[in-house]
């Protein structure tokens, strides 16, 4: 087992995001939900994170993503620790500036693809963790660059507990209904 989720970074209000992907908040949490979607804004850092326990949602939602970033930042970063798969991107003016994505799961250890204007730490992260791989067997270091950069831009990582008072509130989310295949192919 292991985290399958996808989470998107908003410089924005949590309602401006949940109306921007066609969600709503079910009830206010009095901490950081397991296993639920939710979503809350950062104090330190202003960003807000939706978290989704879909893995795909970020990939169903790109139109959502292009649209809302024609206002606000925004990131999206992707998990599946079950094959070592992580991806991190970030959009802004209606466009994606750079994508970093690790696939751990095949021959290539060291496999990772950049794409667009870079942050400046990618290289010294990419460098530092490929150190650490060359040294280790068993261990996937590479995993952590996608994972990395979207900590160091909003101050959050997907593996780490968030205090209620890091946040300005956790709303606990009505998950999407998944259509079955008749639905979406008839309507």
């Amino acid at each position: 087992m292991g985290f399958r989720i996808c989470f998107l970074g908003a410089k924005a209000s949590p309602a401006q995001v949940l109306n921007a992907f066609g969600l709503s908040a079910e009830q206010l949490c009095s901490e950081m939900p397991q296993e639920e979607w939710w979503v809350a804004q950062i104090k330190s850092s202003g960003w807000t994170v939706l978290w989704s326990e879909e893995e795909t949602f970020g990939q169903t939602k790109l139109a959502e993503i292009e649209a809302f970033s024609e206002d606000h930042d925004i990131c999206l970063c992707e998990i599946n620790e079950t094959t070592m798969w992580s991806s991190a991107t970030f959009w802004r003016g209606g466009t994606e500036l750079w994508r970093v994505t690790h696939a751990g799961d095949g021959d290539d250890i060291f496999q990772i693809e950049a794409t667009g204007d870079l942050p400046d730490t990618y290289e010294l992260r990419r460098s530092a963790l490929f150190n650490e791989q060359r040294g280790e067997t068993g261990v996937d270091f590479v995993f952590e660059i996608p994972v990395e950069l979207i900590e160091e831009l909003i101050g959050f990582r997907y593996d780490s507990y968030l205090e209620a008072s890091e946040v300005d509130q956790f709303h606990c989310l009505n998950a999407p209904v998944k259509q079955s295949l008749l639905r979406r192919l008839f309507g």
